[in-house]
Protein backbone atom coordinates (compact mmCIF):
# COMPACT_ATOMS: atom_id res chain seq x y z
CA UNK A 1 0.00 0.00 0.00
CA UNK A 2 1.44 3.46 -1.09
CA UNK A 3 2.15 5.99 1.88
CA UNK A 4 -0.22 8.42 0.79
CA UNK A 5 -3.13 5.51 1.35
CA UNK A 6 -1.76 4.74 4.74
CA UNK A 7 -1.96 8.35 6.20
CA UNK A 8 -5.53 8.71 4.53
CA UNK A 9 -6.18 5.17 6.12
CA UNK A 10 -4.56 6.45 9.71
CA UNK A 11 -6.40 9.77 9.66
CA UNK A 12 -9.61 8.12 8.83
CA UNK A 13 -9.25 5.50 11.51
CA UNK A 14 -8.21 8.25 14.01
CA UNK A 15 -11.53 10.49 12.99
CA UNK A 16 -13.41 7.43 13.70
CA UNK A 17 -12.00 7.08 17.61
CA UNK A 18 -12.78 10.23 18.19
CA UNK A 19 -16.21 9.82 16.90
CA UNK A 20 -16.85 7.25 19.04
CA UNK A 21 -15.15 8.78 22.31
CA UNK A 22 -12.02 6.32 21.96
CA UNK A 23 -9.79 9.40 21.93
CA UNK A 24 -7.62 7.58 24.70
CA UNK A 25 -7.14 4.92 22.18
CA UNK A 26 -5.07 7.28 20.08
CA UNK A 27 -3.15 8.50 22.86
CA UNK A 28 -1.71 4.98 23.88
CA UNK A 29 -0.92 4.57 20.06
CA UNK A 30 0.72 8.01 19.79
CA UNK A 31 2.76 6.95 22.91
CA UNK A 32 3.34 3.79 21.64
CA UNK A 33 4.82 5.19 18.55
CA UNK A 34 6.85 7.41 20.55
CA UNK A 35 8.36 5.16 21.94
CA UNK A 36 9.34 3.79 19.23
CA UNK A 37 9.81 -0.36 18.12
CA UNK A 38 12.44 -2.33 20.00
CA UNK A 39 13.65 -5.62 18.43
CA UNK A 40 16.64 -7.96 19.53
CA UNK A 41 19.08 -8.46 17.15
CA UNK A 42 20.75 -11.51 18.09
CA UNK A 43 17.55 -13.13 19.70
CA UNK A 44 19.82 -16.38 21.30
CA UNK A 45 21.70 -14.31 23.05
CA UNK A 46 19.62 -13.76 26.42
CA UNK A 47 20.78 -14.70 29.81
CA UNK A 48 17.63 -16.16 31.17
CA UNK A 49 17.06 -20.44 30.47
CA UNK A 50 15.71 -22.06 28.01
CA UNK A 51 13.53 -24.59 29.31
CA UNK A 52 16.03 -27.40 27.98
CA UNK A 53 18.83 -25.69 29.88
CA UNK A 54 20.33 -28.31 32.12
CA UNK A 55 22.46 -25.66 33.76
CA UNK A 56 20.29 -24.24 35.94
CA UNK A 57 20.14 -26.47 38.82
CA UNK A 58 17.53 -23.99 41.24
CA UNK A 59 14.16 -22.54 39.79
CA UNK A 60 14.73 -19.19 41.03
CA UNK A 61 18.50 -18.27 40.54
CA UNK A 62 20.18 -16.31 38.35
CA UNK A 63 23.68 -17.40 36.40
CA UNK A 64 25.34 -14.82 34.19
CA UNK A 65 25.22 -16.01 30.51
CA UNK A 66 27.89 -18.89 29.46
CA UNK A 67 30.85 -17.26 27.54
CA UNK A 68 30.45 -18.55 24.55
CA UNK A 69 26.81 -16.90 24.02
CA UNK A 70 27.08 -13.59 22.30
CA UNK A 71 26.06 -10.45 24.32
CA UNK A 72 22.69 -9.26 24.19
CA UNK A 73 21.99 -6.16 21.28
CA UNK A 74 19.01 -4.21 21.10
CA UNK A 75 18.15 -2.36 18.30
CA UNK A 76 15.58 0.62 18.29
CA UNK A 77 13.71 2.87 15.66
CA UNK A 78 10.75 4.38 14.85
CA UNK A 79 7.41 2.82 13.42
CA UNK A 80 6.52 2.87 9.56
CA UNK A 81 3.62 4.13 8.59
CA UNK A 82 2.26 0.92 7.78
CA UNK A 83 2.90 -0.53 11.52
CA UNK A 84 1.39 2.98 12.98
CA UNK A 85 -1.78 2.04 11.32
CA UNK A 86 -1.42 -1.51 12.41
CA UNK A 87 -0.96 -0.61 15.86
CA UNK A 88 -3.96 1.51 15.29
CA UNK A 89 -6.21 -1.40 13.97
CA UNK A 90 -4.60 -3.66 16.43
CA UNK A 91 -6.01 -1.28 19.24
CA UNK A 92 -9.56 -1.16 17.69
CA UNK A 93 -9.92 -4.98 16.96
CA UNK A 94 -9.07 -5.46 20.45
CA UNK A 95 -11.46 -2.91 22.10
CA UNK A 96 -14.54 -4.24 19.42
CA UNK A 97 -13.54 -7.50 19.58
CA UNK A 98 -11.73 -8.86 22.93
CA UNK A 99 -12.95 -6.70 25.51
CA UNK A 100 -16.72 -7.43 24.85
CA UNK A 101 -16.17 -11.27 25.55
CA UNK A 102 -13.31 -9.69 27.96
CA UNK A 103 -16.47 -8.76 30.39
CA UNK A 104 -18.73 -11.01 29.58
CA UNK A 105 -16.19 -13.61 30.81
CA UNK A 106 -15.28 -11.53 33.48
CA UNK A 107 -19.22 -11.23 34.58
CA UNK A 108 -20.03 -14.78 33.95
CA UNK A 109 -16.54 -15.87 36.30
CA UNK A 110 -18.11 -13.53 39.29
CA UNK A 111 -21.53 -14.49 38.74
CA UNK A 112 -20.35 -18.47 39.47
CA UNK A 113 -18.67 -16.87 42.25
CA UNK A 114 -16.00 -19.48 41.66
CA UNK A 115 -17.56 -22.23 42.20
CA UNK A 116 -18.89 -21.46 45.98
CA UNK A 117 -15.15 -20.24 47.05
CA UNK A 118 -16.73 -16.71 47.29
CA UNK A 119 -20.10 -14.96 48.09
CA UNK A 120 -21.37 -13.87 44.65
CA UNK A 121 -21.61 -9.99 44.05
CA UNK A 122 -24.29 -7.86 43.28
CA UNK A 123 -23.12 -5.85 40.25
CA UNK A 124 -19.48 -5.41 38.77
CA UNK A 125 -18.57 -1.89 38.17
CA UNK A 126 -16.47 -1.34 34.87
CA UNK A 127 -14.29 1.58 34.65
CA UNK A 128 -14.12 3.14 31.44
CA UNK A 129 -11.41 6.23 30.47
CA UNK A 130 -13.41 9.48 29.56
CA UNK A 131 -11.99 12.83 28.55
CA UNK A 132 -12.10 15.42 31.79
CA UNK A 133 -13.32 18.98 31.27
CA UNK A 134 -11.93 20.23 34.27
CA UNK A 135 -8.81 19.57 36.46
CA UNK A 136 -11.66 18.59 39.33
CA UNK A 137 -13.16 15.80 37.36
CA UNK A 138 -12.51 12.03 37.53
CA UNK A 139 -10.63 10.91 33.94
CA UNK A 140 -13.21 7.65 34.12
CA UNK A 141 -16.70 6.84 33.82
CA UNK A 142 -17.85 4.44 36.14
CA UNK A 143 -20.33 1.65 33.99
CA UNK A 144 -22.21 -0.83 36.89
CA UNK A 145 -23.51 -4.17 36.17
CA UNK A 146 -26.59 -5.50 38.28
CA UNK A 147 -26.31 -9.31 38.33
CA UNK A 148 -29.37 -11.27 38.16
CA UNK A 149 -29.14 -14.19 40.12
CA UNK A 150 -31.83 -15.95 38.29
CA UNK A 151 -29.48 -16.00 35.04
CA UNK A 152 -26.13 -16.81 34.11
CA UNK A 153 -25.87 -13.41 32.66
CA UNK A 154 -25.53 -9.82 33.73
CA UNK A 155 -28.68 -7.93 33.21
CA UNK A 156 -26.49 -5.21 30.55
CA UNK A 157 -26.36 -8.37 28.09
CA UNK A 158 -25.34 -7.34 24.51
CA UNK A 159 -28.16 -7.70 22.51
CA UNK A 160 -28.04 -9.55 18.90
CA UNK A 161 -28.62 -6.34 16.78
CA UNK A 162 -25.90 -5.09 18.96
CA UNK A 163 -23.61 -7.78 18.48
CA UNK A 164 -24.49 -8.24 14.96
CA UNK A 165 -23.08 -4.10 14.58
CA UNK A 166 -20.11 -5.37 16.06
CA UNK A 167 -18.94 -7.99 14.37
CA UNK A 168 -19.58 -5.97 11.10
CA UNK A 169 -17.16 -3.63 12.83
CA UNK A 170 -14.48 -6.24 13.22
CA UNK A 171 -14.86 -7.45 9.79
CA UNK A 172 -14.36 -4.73 8.14
CA UNK A 173 -11.10 -3.77 10.59
CA UNK A 174 -9.89 -7.11 10.00
CA UNK A 175 -10.37 -7.16 6.64
CA UNK A 176 -8.79 -3.46 6.50
CA UNK A 177 -5.89 -4.92 8.38
CA UNK A 178 -5.32 -7.78 5.54
CA UNK A 179 -4.81 -4.49 2.92
CA UNK A 180 -2.74 -3.18 5.11
CA UNK A 181 -0.21 -6.20 5.12
CA UNK A 182 -0.51 -6.40 1.48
Amino acid sequence: MQEEELFRIGDALRRMCGEQNLTWVIEAVDAAAREGFTESVNPDSSAYPRGDDDSWPYPFSWQPAPRGRPQVEIRERAYTTQEEVLLLLDAMLAIYRDLPDLCAETIAVLRRGWEGRVPIPDSVVFIDPTPATTEFDSPFTFRRAELDRSTEFALEVETEEEQRRRQRVVDSLLALRGEVLR
